[in-house]
């Protein structure tokens, strides 16, 4: 049986995917009964918005990205305009 696309165009499997609503269910439990949340896999708990799931990681590697696109075409721009 074959996934479904929104599942392959994130490179999740059904089994990840599983995993990651079972937790979010406990951790719904877990809330009303007063506990703290716990790791899973060595994460905590976020829920998806928009297939993100960590949003300050996403956050912070588009902002790496812009700044190694500046540095690049700040680079060039000196290489071809301002350089003898």
């Amino acid at each position: 049986m074959q996934e479904p696309l929104y599942l392959r165009w994130k490179q999740w499997d059904c089994h990840s995917d599983c995993n990651y609503h079972c937790m979010v269910n406990r951790e719904k439990d877990r809330a009303a009964s007063g506990y703290e949340p716990v790791k899973y896999h060595g994460k905590w708990p976020f829920k998806r918005v928009f297939g993100i799931q960590e949003h300050a990681s996403v956050a912070f590697s588009a902002l790496n990205l812009a700044m190694h696109f500046h540095g690049w075409l700040s680079f060039f721009i000196l290489l071809h305009y301002k350089l003898p």
